[in-house]
């Protein structure tokens, strides 16, 4: 979940080029095209090692064009919690990237056309919806909840700081408040 998330928020944020793209793209494609063979089958060495090469991929997009709010999300939430990394950030995904909302619909839109998740027809805002929505089976398909039931509401204000701070450095595609922030909160804890 982590090489994953590192692939889609260098490719949606302001830092990507068409290096980043690239790399973004072919780690977008080789994580969703192996995941369920490395999950049913541990010992399937081509799909591990395509796992592998796709989180390689997604290292060199976080180098390059950087991340974006997920990961403050996740940082704060996770070691407030105690809770691992790529639980907290395949819950985080989808309402972050639902947040940047037509901001990322083309580009989102163009990760559902790598992945298989459009239909000819789609606007770009129903790709980009396809796209979330694939994130969202990924994360039902892999025991990943869609809520983070251990967020309590007093927490929300140091999240919210924890999370502007970070993200300072971040390209992101659009800023949030602290409003955002605690809606998404919100969500998350369900």
């Amino acid at each position: 979940m982590d090489a994953l998330s590192h692939a889609i928020e260098g490719y949606i944020g302001g830092a990507h080029c068409t290096f980043s793209d690239d790399y973004s793209e072919k780690a977008v494609r080789m994580i969703f095209g192996h995941i369920d063979r490395v999950y049913n089958n541990g010992g399937d060495l081509e799909a591990r090692g395509q796992m592998m090469l796709a989180s390689y991929y997604a290292g060199i997009v976080l180098n390059r064009a950087l991340t974006g709010y997920v990961h403050p999300f996740a940082h704060k939430i996770g070691g407030m919690y105690h809770l691992p990394h790529g639980r907290v950030i395949g819950a985080v995904m989808p309402p972050v990237f639902e947040f940047y909302n037509e901001t990322v619909s083309r580009r989102l839109g163009r990760l559902a056309d790598v992945i298989g998740a459009s239909k000819p027809g789609m606007s770009l805002h129903q790709k980009a919806a396809a796209f979330i929505a694939s994130i969202r089976g990924f994360n039902r398909a892999y025991g990943i909840g869609e809520t983070i039931p251990e967020l309590r509401e007093a927490d929300f204000p140091e999240i919210a700081e924890s999370v502007h701070g970070e993200c300072v450095p971040y390209p992101v595609p659009r800023i949030m408040d602290d409003g955002d922030i605690f809606r998404i909160l919100k969500a998350l804890k369900g």
